[in-house]
């Protein structure tokens, strides 16, 4: 009864603990996954950033104008792509 329980118990040992370490595969699923949502997110119109010129500057005074840009769609393009390969590969690889 003894290597019956010892038999059983040894088995509980070779599962990988998912919390010990992340695994590159992990990483790779989650890293293409933010990529794909922000490539949706600019190429769908939100993504933009603002601008601050000074236009003019007289001793400590200045005028200043904030504009608003779009980040380009190519940037959204290739996070799209770049993101869906990352995830792809974290998805179907063999580890």
């Amino acid at each position: 009864m003894g290597t019956a329980f010892l038999l059983l118990d040894a088995g509980a040992y070779d599962r990988p603990n998912i919390f010990a370490e992340p695994s590159m595969r992990a990483i790779l699923i989650v890293l293409g996954l933010v990529l794909l949502a922000g490539g949706l997110w600019v190429v769908f119109g939100h993504g933009s950033y603002s601008q601050t010129d000074t236009l003019v500057q007289i001793g400590s005074a200045k005028l200043t104008a904030t504009h608003d840009k779009a980040i380009p769609s190519w940037m959204g393009i290739g996070g799209i792509v770049v993101g869906a390969l990352l995830a792809a590969g974290g998805l179907f690889s063999k580890r």
